[in-house]
């Protein structure tokens, strides 16, 4: 039965590449097993959910400093096999790697005693990688092969491959595989550390990140409640502690007051415990740092302890600190109030401490023999456990997942296992690890990474899930949890599309069920972490998590069109090509200038033509498409302009009525174009033969006569205003179509001879009027117009919406011309009229 205490059914599960699988829940105990828990379970009678342990454990692997070797060493702890072995700095700088600690991901930190260039330290960060095949470089199987090739069952290292060769990476991990296989790590760029410290040059991809810190001949190595890493210096030039980011390693804060840097830890409040051995009094430094960044709202103060050394912390928060030379132990409470020291008995010289999670119990290595003692929570001795003559010089202690401790034996080369519950309960060495000649690992830290997790009680649940298309992005995580008061569930997300290039990226905190901006790729590293506060027996519960990874549609948008315009408006054809790469229904939705004119549904996600066709008035209009699946709305934009680039259609003529020879009436007309660029002439001609129009058989100086004028236009986009004048030096005479108007040519004595002539039949009104003979035409209201030689003419201006404008015009004068006084008929009149006629022309917008 799959169990969840540490790394229960940790395999990784891959969905076949080319898959569309877009969408993934996780509910059911095999859907949860398809990832790695650690401090998670879903243990009978809670099953299918996931919950944190009733005691956390950290992954079952111990790391150890071989610190003559200036090398970390790791080692199964359930087996006792040594997995890697790798290098604590580039070549070149100093190593020494005295303490090592584990964060919350498993990964290994290191402080180098020996490196102190130009006033610097360094630390370095190794990765942890689970399962996986052993290959060659071409990814062919082999036991002894320098590479693993995924599915990995858990891995934060990082596949540099191409990295400084300009080759993009090869999907494997190339990194230690045991005792002695050490990679070269030469000093290219990673010897100075920098703003971010991630290592380019190690040879082995597990070693991820090397930073320069303030503190020379760094020892204090410890992990905060972010992850966050502290190291410090002691016996250096300073006790500068600097912040790094767990991430990159970048140094986010530093202080030094002068006091701790030899070893220590980080409390669930946030506060340092550090060991001073110097320079200066021998204490322990207890530092508060608000849980914030910043240190100007830090407190602190150093307690008394005369011979500081280890530092372990119980389930209490109660932390408890080896006196070196004094075979003691001195126990404080969490707001550094001292409570009581105690006898440790053993052998003297009293180095590392550590605190078993499942009694409560305190384990200190007696370095100055070989053994370790045991008490309980009260100070009271349980055992003096014997290590034998291959645990020579015992110096750190650490508790592995399963609760057994683990100790590094400084003069005999070798980490030991004991067994709390063997020898009678007292407890007992049940294996023995050799780690080589010339290992010498000093060692006094949190190896393991459980004093972390007695801190902050924490777990997490990780899973990779292959979408089956490279570059899935716009995904969407959803969970339903219980978090009762004092617990708390996060969710975070990355995404590549090589599988070994997601330790290489951040984690981005995910909202629930909300879009993640910026993610994208075919694999997804989904992490659950599970907090409760120290104290609390409650814990949060994961009931599903779902992952949405929705495609959005595409649209290829029309192209903007310009229409001619035709009575008022266009009719224009619009056609969109769209596609839902998932094959979700699309629902495609037109608007023109904002108002929704059609709807139209592609089944399947097409991919579709879909076509408007609409009439658009004249102007500038916005074409707006969006293809909505229901998810992710996608919309284009385009434009149609109804345009007018033909001036008006204008006509204009003017019909003119004098006597002929034999006292019979005839007219003439005359007439110009519209303003489509050519002029034109036409005539035509109406009259009555039952009445003299006039006193002589020809116009004369002091003749009368009259006009009918007409006029029409026409536009394809409508008109916005036809304005007909005549023209003359008295000033302009506004006229409409079909208007009577009467002249005089060149009467200049207003003589009593004036006759005004009625209008003829079916001409229409005459223009003011009164159709009766008059001695005066001043006198009767007719507004005869003059007509000289200077200036007469009809003028007619037609002007459509968008401004443009056509003309047409008559110059009465030469209308009313005659070239020979003493002629005997009118006919050459008649002959000159189709000479009046004008071409129209373009105008400017004006009136």
């Amino acid at each position: 039965m799959c169990k969840g205490s540490i790394l229960a059914c940790s395999s990784l599960v891959l969905i076949a590449s080319g898959a569309l699988a877009q969408e993934r829940t996780y509910t059911t105990d095999a859907d949860f097993d398809e990832g790695t828990l650690i401090n998670v379970n879903h243990d009978s009678p809670n099953n299918d959910q996931l919950q944190l342990n009733l005691e956390t454990a950290p992954f079952p692997f111990i790391n150890v400093a071989a610190s003559a070797r200036g090398t970390i060493v790791r080692i199964n702890t359930l087996t006792g096999a040594i997995i890697g072995e790798y290098l604590s700095s580039p070549t070149g700088l100093g190593r020494n790697p005295s303490r090592t600690t584990v964060d919350q991901f498993g990964n290994v930190w290191a402080g180098n005693r020996d490196e102190a260039t130009d006033g610097l330290g360094s630390v370095v960060k190794v990765g942890l990688i689970i399962g996986g095949t052993r290959v060659d470089a071409d990814g062919k199987p082999n036991p002894m092969g320098q590479y693993l090739a995924p599915p990995f069952d858990y891995n934060t290292c990082v596949d540099r491959h191409g990295a400084t060769i300009n080759d993009p990476p090869d999907g494997l991990i190339k990194t230690s595989r045991g005792l002695g296989n050490i990679l070269p790590w030469p000093d290219i760029t990673d010897g100075v550390g920098g703003v971010t410290a991630l290592v380019e040059d190690a040879d082995d991809e597990c070693i991820l990140v090397f930073q320069r810190v303030n503190a020379d001949n760094a020892r204090h190595v410890s992990v905060d409640a972010n992850n966050n890493v502290w190291t410090a210096g002691n016996f250096g030039t300073d006790n500068a502690f600097d912040l790094l980011d767990g991430n990159t390693g970048q140094i986010l804060a530093s202080f030094d007051v002068g006091a701790g840097g030899y070893g220590g830890l980080v409390d669930g409040n946030d506060v340092i415990w550090s060991s001073n051995r110097g320079p200066g009094p021998i204490t322990v430094l207890r530092y508060d740092t608000q849980g914030t960044l910043t240190t100007a709202d830090d407190t602190w103060s150093t307690l008394f302890a005369p011979n500081s050394y280890g530092l372990g912390i119980d389930s209490n928060g109660h932390v408890w600190n080896s006196q070196w030379t004094s075979n003691t132990i001195h126990e404080f409470a969490p707001d550094g109030t001292f409570l009581m020291a105690y006898p440790t008995f053993g052998a003297n010289n009293d180095r590392g401490v550590v605190v078993t999670p499942a009694d409560d119990h305190v384990w200190i290595a007696n370095s100055g023999g070989s053994d370790v003692s045991r008490l309980d929570n009260t100070g009271a001795l349980v055992n003096v456990i014997p290590l034998g003559a291959n645990g020579l010089t015992p110096t750190g202690v650490a508790v592995d997942s399963v609760g057994k401790v683990w100790v590094t034996c400084l003069g005999s080369h070798t980490a030991k296992r004991i067994d709390p519950n063997a020898g009678g309960g007292l407890g007992a060495v049940d294996l023995t690890v050799s780690l080589g000649d010339g290992a010498g690992p000093y060692n006094y830290s949190d190896m393991t990474g459980a004093v972390l997790l007695q801190a902050i009680q924490q777990g997490t649940w990780t899973v990779v899930w292959d979408s089956g298309s490279a570059g899935t992005d716009v995904c969407a995580i959803s969970w339903t949890s219980d978090e009762p008061d004092g617990t708390s569930i996060t969710v975070e997300a990355r995404a590549a599309d090589n599988p070994a290039s997601l330790p290489s990226l951040p984690f981005v905190m995910v909202g629930n069920g909300m879009e993640i901006i910026g993610v994208s790729g075919q694999y997804w590293e989904i992490q659950v972490t599970f907090d409760r506060d120290p104290g609390i027996d409650l814990t949060p519960v994961l009931f599903d998590l779902a992952i949405d990874c929705n495609e959005p549609p595409t649209i290829v948008c029309p192209d903007p069109v310009i229409a001619e315009c035709i009575d008022g408006g266009a009719d224009v054809m619009l056609t969109a090509t769209v596609e839902d790469p998932d094959g979700d229904d699309l629902i495609v939705t037109w608007q023109v200038d904002a108002v929704v004119v059609q709807v139209d549904a592609v089944p399947g996600g097409g991919p579709a033509d879909v076509t408007l066709d609409y009439n658009y008035a004249f102007g500038a209009h916005t074409v707006t498409i969006t293809a909505d699946d229901g998810q992710d709305p996608v919309m284009c934009v385009t434009t149609v302009t109804v345009d007018d680039t033909i001036p008006p259609d204008l006509l204009c003529s003017a019909e003119l009525f004098h006597c002929d020879d034999d006292d019979s009436s005839s007219s003439s007309s005359g007439s110009s174009s519209s303003g489509s660029g050519s002029g034109s002439g036409s005539g035509s001609g109406s009259g009555s033969d039952s009445e003299n129009w006039g006193d002589d058989d020809r116009w004369s100086d002091d003749d009368d006569g009259m006009i009918v004028v007409n006029f029409s236009a026409a536009d394809q986009c409508g008109l916005a205003f036809v304005y007909a004048v005549i023209q003359t030096a008295e000033g302009d005479v506004p006229v409409n179509d079909g208007d009577l108007i009467c002249l005089s040519c060149c009467d200049d004595d207003e003589s009593d001879d004036d006759t005004h002539i009625a209008p003829p039949a079916g001409k229409g009104s005459s223009h003011g009027m009164s159709g009766e003979n008059d001695d005066d035409s001043s006198d009767d209201g007719c507004p005869c117009i003059h007509i000289t030689s200077a200036f007469a003419v009809f003028v007619v201006i037609a002007e459509d919406e968008v401004g443009r404008s056509s003309v047409c015009s008559i110059d009465l004068c030469e209308l009313f011309s005659d070239d020979d006084d003493s002629s005997d008929d009118d006919s050459s009149d008649d002959d000159e009229l189709a000479d009046l006629a004008m071409p129209g022309r373009w105008l400017p917008r004006t009136r």
